[in-house]
């Protein structure tokens, strides 16, 4: 049980890193673009959890996303956009595992206690679409979720954010 615990204890230590990815369409430079919208979808996401999907979430996103994108020299107009983002929140149950070997007085004779410990992993997808819902640029923040009222703060929603927005190449 103490092999458990200090196992859990390192999983969980490991949680305020935020992995971040990137990919994009090498037909298109996003540089050139300069206005975007949100889409307007709103049902797409109806069926998720209200845990992660609700209006204070919305909110706190799409705010750090403006800001980062404002950084780069891009801006929000619904009436010029040339580019549509849209966000996804993907929360999978994971396990991991862990085997350590146990040795008996009998050192020919050793079994392996296998420990376990369940987490959520928590991803954050922001997709940039060109005008006709093409893909352009896809950019994805994952990080361990113990607690879904503290982990989705502003402060942690920013700091994905900013993360994320590091990869995006500033307009032209």
């Amino acid at each position: 049980m103490k092999r458990f615990f200090v196992f859990a204890m390192l999983v969980v230590s490991c949680s305020s890193d935020i992995r971040v990815f990137t990919d994009h369409d090498k037909d298109y430079d996003i540089r050139t673009y300069t206005y975007y919208r949100w889409s307007e979808i709103k049902n797409i996401e109806s069926n998720r959890n209200p845990i992660y999907y609700n209006e204070l979430n919305d909110k706190r996103i799409k705010s750090a996303v403006n800001k980062e994108l404002r950084k780069k020299g891009y801006l929000e107009s619904a009436q010029q956009a040339e580019l549509v983002l849209h966000y996804h929140i993907v929360v999978d149950d994971m396990v991991a595992y862990r085997e350590n070997p146990v040795f008996h007085h009998d050192a020919s004779w050793m079994r392996p206690e296998i420990a376990y410990y369940k987490y959520n992993q928590g991803t954050l997808i922001i997709d940039i679409m060109d005008i006709s819902n093409c893909l352009i640029w896809r950019g994805y923040a994952s990080q361990i979720l113990d607690d879904p009222a503290s982990d989705l703060s502003e402060v942690k929603i920013d700091e994905a954010i900013v993360k994320l927005f590091t990869k995006l190449p500033a307009k032209k």
